[in-house]
């Protein structure tokens, strides 16, 4: 076989998909009102420096889909298909690969869970078994402490009273230190308020990074997680060849990601199912980074899908030709002229940049100036959003206070209300005597002595004499 080193200025059949960010075709309008076609991607402008080498022009094939594209390669319709393809033992059958010139790093897609509520930030800084930690200590020194004043002959302070002061010192509040005398309170209370101290600062601090920062619950990262979490994974037509490629797999894990391939959907269309429902893709990395990047980010609530960090599998991929092609040598020479010098990661690199500027640009229009007023500076302030714990919990003491004070508006009005029953007597439980119905009898008063006319003779007789006692002191 002959290798073909030029084809002489000559049109070749080339059949391509838009495949992002590969190959991107993208409608603009010309001067005159036409629509134009204009081509993209890092597939793309490696095919356009092909061509200006081996001097050929392109006569594009249309192709329904990617099984289509099978089709027309194998049949020698087209000369070249220039987007990636995985090398499959089943495609080698039916038609050839030029020179791999990257990996395919495979991974699956699935919707994002939605974030915690900005209330639950008062609880997320700790742990769940920090919080039953700190209750249960909580109560296991107020109840010390009872114990302690009770043994002492001292009933201050009562539970209650126990359970409110420490509550106070994990606010950091003061401790009333009344009758805290003994040895043992003290030693008590000082390794109480070093709890209280540590436990304070570390819920401070990350209550602060809570507000700011949006925490994300728990999501599946690897193929393990990823088969038990969701119901299907959607795949265009041409994933029958993975599909059998997984269910023919020795590991168990590989067997039921091909269980739960669903064949059928076209990429854009899996993507929709799986922002909707629990569904998952599984695509190659580049593509899902620029679709989602392009399609499924909003700059208010971030991406609606993500990509799982493990990789489901990693396989070489290149351009794919009929079999026995003269012209395959130069292709092979070219790509790997391209890998070399690091064109295919440069422009990558390019396509991804311009897809998220354009991505931003789209969303500042969306949103409208009036939501970028005042957001200059780079410096983010804590809103009403960020701010519903707190005023959830003065609400809800606000609410239980009203319903206490009227609780105790209706007893209190009620026992007022209330016919109170005569009091028994304190001193004798017996009936009082009958009351008598003759006339009270009058009363006498005795007759007054008469005073004598004339006082009585003072005594002669010298009087005793008196003795005062004078102390020392």
């Amino acid at each position: 076989m002959i290798p073909l080193a030029s084809f002489h200025g000559a049109a070749v059949p080339v059949t391509v998909r838009p495949w992002m960010p590969n190959w991107m075709e993208t409608q603009t309008a010309t001067e005159g009102g036409a629509n134009a076609t204009v081509y993209s991607g890092t597939d793309y402008l490696a095919l356009k420096t092909v061509a200006e080498t081996l001097n050929f022009t392109v006569s594009q094939v249309e192709a329904r889909d990617f099984v289509e594209i099978d089709r027309l390669v194998e049949g020698r319709e087209v000369f070249l298909c220039p987007l990636i393809h995985s090398m499959l033992p089943e495609r080698l059958e039916r038609y050839d690969f030029t020179r791999w010139y990257t990996f395919l790093h495979r991974v699956f897609a699935m919707r994002t869970p939605a974030p915690t509520p900005p209330w639950a930030s008062l609880v997320t800084p700790l742990s769940g078994e920090v919080w039953a930690a700190v209750v249960v200590a909580t109560g296991l020194v107020a109840l010390a402490l009872r114990l302690m004043h009770c043994l002492g002959g001292d009933w201050y302070p009562t539970l209650g009273n126990g359970l409110l002061q420490l509550y106070k010192t994990l606010l950091g509040q003061d401790l009333a230190q009344r009758r805290l005398t003994a040895t043992a309170t003290r030693l008590v209370i000082n390794a109480w308020l070093a709890f209280s101290l540590i436990v304070g600062v570390a819920y401070r601090t990350n209550l602060m990074a809570a507000l700011i920062l949006r925490s994300q619950p728990p999501r599946p990262e690897t193929v393990e997680e990823l088969v038990q979490a969701v119901d299907r994974i959607n795949i265009p037509p041409y994933g029958k060849y993975w599909k059998d490629f997984y269910l023919s797999s020795p590991s168990s894990v590989y067997r039921a990601v091909g269980e739960l391939l669903f064949v059928g959907p076209s990429i854009e269309e899996a993507l929709e199912l799986a922002a909707k429902e629990n569904h998952a893709v599984i695509s190659n990395r580049m593509f899902l980074d620029y679709a989602i990047a392009s399609n499924f980010s909003s700059a208010a609530s971030g991406p609606t899908l993500y990509t799982g960090k493990g990789s489901v599998d990693t396989v070489p991929a290149g351009w794919i030709v009929p079999q026995g092609a003269p012209y395959k040598r130069q292709l092979d020479r070219l790509l790997t002229a391209f890998v070399e010098n690091g064109l295919f990661l440069k422009w990558h690199r390019d396509t991804m940049e311009e897809a998220r500027v354009e991505s931003l640009r789209r969303q500042k229009e969306e949103r409208g100036a009036e939501e970028t007023v005042g957001q200059g500076g780079g410096d983010r302030t804590l809103t009403l959003y960020h701010m519903q714990g707190p005023l959830c919990i003065l609400g809800l003491g606000l609410g239980l206070a009203g319903l206490a004070f009227l609780a105790e508006l209706v007893l209190g009005r009620w026992s007022a209300a209330r016919p109170r029953r005569p009091s028994p007597p304190l001193l004798s439980s017996s009936p009082p005597p009958p009351l008598s119905s003759s006339p009270p009898s009058p009363i006498v008063f005795p007759s007054p002595l008469p005073y004598p006319s004339s006082p009585p003779p003072l005594s002669s007789s010298p009087l005793p004499p008196v003795l005062i006692a004078v102390s020392d002191s």
